[in-house]
């Protein structure tokens, strides 16, 4: 399942987006309030959301992939 970042710009976003996630068998792992969170989407909720946040106007704030960050020490 992806992991993604998601912040909204509205309580009311918020609200049904997370609703959403869960309702389709996601799982929320980092709440940040009415701000947004971090969550395991199902493949097809993740292109629907993917495709839904290339939307100018819409209550998404950012949508990004999350991904682990590595550094190489010289």
């Amino acid at each position: 399942m992806p992991t993604i970042t998601m912040m909204l710009k509205n309580v009311v976003a918020y609200n049904k987006y997370k609703n959403e996630v869960l309702g389709q068998g996601g799982r929320i792992i980092h709440d940040y309030e009415d701000l947004g969170f971090t969550a395991e989407l199902p493949q097809q909720l993740f292109q629907e959301l993917q495709s839904t946040s290339s939307i100018a106007g819409g209550d998404i704030a950012s949508f990004e992939l999350d991904s682990g960050v590595t550094i190489q020490l010289q």
